[in-house]
């Protein structure tokens, strides 16, 4: 996911400055910043959430690590979406 956050903070920093769309590429760096923050400790707590289900079972760490993994996949998505007209 590193890649994909790395690659969509670049797209905003290479908007064209004189685009309206770019007009407030700055302020859209830092908030994408704390959304991340944020999603990671949301994915983090809702995986963990899934995982009760199998507390006590070696199907603990299986429920989580596929909870972490769809829900990346799904964030990956929408970051590749951003700053793309």
């Amino acid at each position: 996911m590193g890649s994909a956050f790395a690659s969509a903070l670049r797209r905003i920093e290479r908007c064209p400055q004189r685009s309206v769309r770019c007009l407030h590429a700055a302020e859209a760096i830092r908030a994408l910043r704390v959304e991340q923050q944020a999603w990671r400790g949301w994915r983090d707590a809702h995986c963990n959430l899934m995982a009760v289900s199998m507390q006590g079972s070696s199907g603990t760490e299986i429920v989580r690590a596929d909870c972490r993994s769809r829900m990346t996949a799904e964030r990956i998505e929408t970051i590749e979406k951003l700053g793309r007209p």
